[in-house]
């Protein structure tokens, strides 16, 4: 069991020590309490600590037991436009025109060196993203 669950009113009252997250139950019990602590408005500095190595062991248990799919291109701006609530008309800036967006968008067209620059920018993120076969790292890595 997983330290901190326990208390079903409080789970993260017992902050102590930490085991590998091994099976579906860990996992669930895991999840539950870092759904808790992101709940909360404000955490101590022991429970941002906590967050972060318990986050660090349920991301071990999920890259062994779960397939991620690789994604890039349209399918990955597809991705992005849901996370961010954005519609076709939110990309003419990055792309130009109604029209391209929606060849882009159709899979009719590539993305363009400079339309990936421009998505990076307008995401904030790398424009690797956007290319197959390039994995990005972060500047921790």
């Amino acid at each position: 069991m997983i330290p901190g669950t326990e208390a079903k009113s409080h789970p993260t009252r017992r902050l102590t020590f930490f085991k590998p997250v091994e099976s579906e139950s860990d996992y669930r019990q895991a999840m539950a309490i870092i759904d808790d602590l992101l709940s909360r408005p404000r955490l101590s500095r022991r429970e941002d600590e906590y967050l972060a190595a318990l986050s660090l062991l349920v991301e071990i248990y999920e890259r062994e037991h779960f397939e991620v799919e690789d994604i890039h291109g349209v399918e990955m701006l597809k991705a992005l436009m849901e996370l961010h609530g954005l519609k076709q008309k939110d990309l003419v800036p990055a792309l130009g025109t109604r029209s391209l967006v929606s060849e882009v968008l159709a899979g009719k067209r590539d993305l363009s060196k400079q339309a990936i620059v421009n998505l990076a920018r307008l995401f904030q993120v790398s424009p690797a993203v956007f290319l197959p076969g390039i994995e990005t790292k972060t500047t921790e890595d």
